[in-house]
């Protein structure tokens, strides 16, 4: 159930101290992945835009784009591929001083 695991999150971001700023990474993560495989563009984009906010925005963009990477693998769909190749063109945009994000 999708909304219940959105809810779950929403409760983990609140229960986790501020400090353990891996495990809210973590939990960033999860719902990234849960976005991307089973919810909408936009609900992706405004999840990663509000990742963004409270996290590293380079790593949660590397994260992401390792998530479609291995969706294009496992998929190797013309959209997906399509949506992959947007993405890391907007993490090589936004982040081009950044050597990890060229290698």
């Amino acid at each position: 159930d999708i909304p219940a695991a959105r809810e779950v999150a929403e409760r983990a971001f609140q229960r986790i101290e501020f400090r353990q700023e891996g495990e809210k990474l973590n939990v960033w993560c999860a719902l990234l992945t849960l976005e991307l495989k089973y919810g909408s563009s936009t609900c992706l984009k405004a999840t990663i835009e509000r990742a963004c906010q409270h996290n590293n925005p380079k790593k949660i963009h590397l994260r992401v784009c390792e998530m479609m990477e291995k969706e294009v693998t496992e998929k190797s769909s013309v959209g997906t591929t399509e949506r992959t190749d947007d993405m890391f063109s907007k993490m090589c945009k936004k982040f081009k001083s950044k050597k990890t994000v060229w290698l």
